[in-house]
């Protein structure tokens, strides 16, 4: 529970808090002195001299004192300390915190790099690293929400891409394998509404017609494509390591398209991951108001020995995988490796999986250009998400008024890309491979709670993104319940002192310097001798006159013997 309070109001309520809990015990033990009339008055009074005199007393009265008394004395001491120690504990729990405040909403236009690559659009500034120990979900709000992307960010509020409903179209899809643009090869009709397809290396020219498919179950199958290396001037032991190229096809002209990266060159003498693993998002707007968004995660590594294969991939992906189960069938019956004597030729070996609305492939590539058998492998979990047609945010129009609000976006597009970082400190590197596998998913369903909050405009290299903007306050943390105790405390501590304060005789709950104070105050109701104030010039006692200034006249014939003097 957040607390927009100040430091002094958190003290001042702690200090109320103390207040109440101390007064309440010192009149849980004036009912009992009220009660007992032993030795329990003397006790509370020197519980309100505080600790050291308890101390004091304690010490002094462990062999002086009847064991009763002295143990009613240790009893309210091991009771103050525990109610200190509790109060302590209390505060404890709080930690300085921020809260937010003033909901506003705000469309912020940025302009952005548009870089081009091989046919696919990428935008640099969603491009960013997740550590070990970051989920992905935190990764996507932190690259959306960071200032830095936003011009003339506020220090004092932050910004959160606003979020919409949305209404799947589509939850099952369709796998084909293609060797080219227009000659697709149907592998699993998964009865789907939508097609993917996985495109072949870019760098094997693929024979087609001597591949074959093992149909294992109806969303199981293996792929076998013999082809030949383009590339024939590399050196012994490179290989080129096979690039992530899938298409969505809802209808013949709607199609989504995302690329994890361009063919590199890589050293297959070595074992194990052969580059960083990457998730690729994408959103594609489509002819028929309908949105997708696809994204990839892919997974390289590389072996330099059909032999290691499984000790590398079981390494990475676990021992109850299927895929890679299967994979290493592969590997050991020989269907991964060319026999044939072309230096050249290469074999492509896909185990698929469809579950739904995702797709698990493990392709491998084995080659032998330098004698040597080597494979390069990569595992891809690729996620689409198709919704139904939904409106636009009404803001991003008044920003962007001057053109349509369809088709705004390239089909071929890498809307964000994460790189997945090792832990840091280790002997070797270690990732987080379930993590990294599951990231796809995530960061589809992200980007379609998004919808159409942002856009990007492709002519003008303008980014649009509608945000949900609060202040940040300065303040304090508690658990909820420990807040909600402390205030249902302070409520029967209050309640009790006035109790007590009505009910108990002022005997017992008065401290011993009233009692003091009482005893040398004097007795106004007794006729003791009493201390007046008496002035001598003006004979006056107490403010009243006592003697009368008048002198009386006397007769001249009468003598002054005849007059007796009055007695004072």
């Amino acid at each position: 529970m957040f607390l927009p309070w100040s430091f002094f109001q958190l003290n001042l309520f702690f200090l109320i808090l103390d207040i109440l809990v101390a007064t309440s015990f010192m009149a849980g033990i004036a009912h009992i002195s009220r009660r007992t009339l032993h030795h329990t008055h003397s006790i509370r009074w020197i519980k309100q001299a505080g600790f050291l005199e308890m101390v004091t007393a304690l010490w002094n009265s462990s062999i002086k004192v009847t064991r009763r008394p002295w143990l009613g004395l240790l009893a309210t001491f091991a009771g103050g300390c525990t109610l200190t120690c509790i109060l302590i504990g209390v505060k404890l729990c709080v930690v300085i915190s921020t809260g937010e405040t003033g909901l506003s909403h705000e469309v912020v236009e940025s302009t952005q790099f548009i870089a081009v690559n091989s046919g696919i659009t990428t935008l640099p500034i969603w491009s960013i690293p997740v550590s070990y120990n970051t989920s992905t979900k935190d990764a996507l709000e932190r690259a959306l929400n960071s200032t830095a992307a936003i011009p003339r960010a506020s220090p004092i509020k932050r910004y959160r891409p606003r979020l919409s409903d949305y209404e799947i179209a589509c939850d099952q899809l369709n796998f084909n394998v293609i060797g080219n643009l227009s000659n697709d090869t149907l592998v699993l009709p998964n009865a789907g509404c939508a097609t993917l397809t996985i495109h072949s290396p870019q760098t094997m020219d693929t024979n087609l017609t001597g591949s074959y498919v093992v149909q294992e179950s109806k969303s199981r199958a293996k792929i076998v494509i013999p082809g030949t290396d383009k590339i024939k001037t590399l050196e012994n032991g490179t290989v080129a390591e096979t690039s992530l190229l899938v298409r969505l096809r809802v209808s013949d002209q709607d199609y989504c398209v995302t690329q994890d990266k361009t063919p590199d060159i890589i050293l297959a003498t070595r074992n194990g991951l052969s580059s960083t693993p990457l998730t690729v998002m994408n959103r594609c707007q489509l002819l028929s108001g309908e949105m997708v968004s696809l994204a990839v995660s892919g997974v390289r590594f590389s072996v330099s020995e059909p032999k290691n294969f499984h000790s590398i991939a079981t390494s990475l992906f676990g021992t109850q995988d299927e895929l890679v189960a299967s994979m290493e069938t592969s590997v050991d019956n020989g269907t991964l490796i060319s026999q044939l004597a072309d230096p050249f030729a290469q074999v492509l070996v896909m185990e698929v999986k469809i579950m739904g609305a995702e797709v698990l492939a493990l392709m491998c590539i084995g080659s032998k250009q330098d004698g040597e058998d080597r494979i390069v492998c990569v595992y891809a979990v690729v996620h689409s998400t198709i919704t139904k047609s939904r409106p636009w945010n009404p803001d991003i129009p008044q920003v962007f008024p001057k053109k349509g609000l369809s088709s705004v976006l390239s089909p071929g597009f890498v809307m964000m890309s994460l790189s997945h970082l090792p832990i840091v400190g280790m002997d070797k590197p270690i990732f987080a491979i379930p993590k990294i596998l599951r990231s796809s998913s995530i960061a589809a369903a992200y980007f379609t709670n998004l919808g159409h909050n942002y856009m990007l405009d492709w002519e003008g290299s303008k980014l649009y993104i509608a945000y949900d903007t609060v202040e940040v306050i300065k303040g304090y943390e508690i658990p909820a319940g420990l807040f909600y105790l402390l205030i249902g405390v302070m409520v029967a501590c209050f309640l009790f002192c006035a109790a007590t304060e009505y009910w108990i005789e002022g005997q017992y709950k008065r401290s011993l310097y009233w009692h003091v104070a009482q005893a040398l105050a004097p007795p106004q109701s007794k006729g003791s001798p009493q201390l007046h104030r008496f002035d001598i010039e003006t004979l006056k006692f107490e403010g009243r006159r006592i003697v009368s200034t008048q002198v009386p006249q006397m007769l001249e014939e009468a003598p002054i013997y005849r007059h007796p003097v009055p007695d004072l």
